[in-house]
C-alpha cells in the first residue's frame, strides 16, 4: 500500500470525510478552471464553504490537497488493473490485455485535464515522483503475480524487471501524446498504437520460452 504524500489528517466520521470530499472537489473544479499554479487555498475553502481553518485540520497546505488529488488519479489507474489485468492464461492473452489497458489508460488521462495538470506538477515535486515510481513497481508487481504461472523460474526476474520499466514508459508515452492530441488527435492516438510494440505478443513471449 502506498504511503500518504503528506501529513493529511485522516477523516474517521462520515461528516468529516464528507468534508475533505468536498474540499477536495472544490480545489479539482478550480484547478480545472484556472490551473492549480493560480488557485490560492482561500478559494478553495470558499468554494467548499468551510473556514480555512477548518480545512487546516485536514490539508496543512495546497501541496498537501494536490497530494490528495494525485492519490486519487493513481487510485483511477490502479481500478483499470482490476478490470483488465485477469484470467491470464496465455502470452497473447497478457499482450491483448495490457493493449487494452493502454488505450484505457490515455482516454483517462486525456479526459482528465485536472490529473493533467496535477501530474504536470509532479515533475517538479520529490515526493509524486517517488510515489509515481512506486507506484510502477506496484502496477508491474499486479501483472507479473498474473502471469508469473506461465513463466519459468529462470526467467521470472527478468519479466519483473522489464515489466517494470514497461509500466513506467507508459506513463511517458501516455503524457506525451495527450499533449499532441491539442495538434492532431489522430497522430497522438497513432502514438499509442506504436507504443503496444512494447507489449506486442512476440516482444514478451522471449520470456515465456
Amino acid at each position: 500500500m502506498r504511503e500518504t504524500t503528506n501529513k493529511t489528517r485522516t477523516p474517521k466520521q462520515d461528516r468529516s470525510k464528507a468534508r475533505v470530499e468536498s474540499i477536495l472537489a472544490a480545489a479539482k473544479s478550480l484547478i480545472e478552471e484556472k490551473g492549480s499554479a493560480q488557485v490560492k487555498i482561500q478559494e478553495i475553502a470558499k468554494k467548499a464553504k468551510v473556514s480555512v481553518s477548518s480545512m487546516y485540520q485536514y490539508f496543512p497546505d495546497k501541496n498537501a490537497i494536490i497530494h490528495a488529488l494525485f492519490e486519487q488519479y493513481l487510485d483511477k489507474v490502479r481500478s483499470l488493473f482490476s478490470e483488465y489485468i485477469v484470467e491470464i492464461n496465455s502470452v497473447a492473452d497478457l499482450s491483448r490485455n495490457l493493449g487494452q489497458l493502454l488505450d484505457s489508460y490515455y482516454e483517462l488521462y486525456y479526459n482528465e485535464p485536472v490529473f493533467r495538470d496535477i501530474v504536470a506538477i509532479g515533475e517538479a515535486d520529490k515526493r509524486m515522483q517517488d510515489i509515481d515510481i512506486e507506484d510502477s513497481q506496484q502496477n508491474a508487481a499486479i501483472i507479473f503475480e498474473a502471469s508469473q504461472h506461465l513463466v519459468p523460474q529462470e526467467k521470472r526476474e527478468d519479466l519483473k524487471r522489464y515489466l517494470f520499466l514497461m509500466m513506467h514508459l507508459t506513463n511517458g508515452v501516455v503524457q506525451l501524446a495527450t499533449y499532441w492530441s491539442k495538434k492532431d488527435i489522430a497522430e497522438a492516438k497513432k502514438m499509442v498504437e506504436v507504443s503496444k510494440n512494447l507489449v506486442a505478443e512476440d516482444v514478451l513471449q522471449k520470456f515465456f520460452k
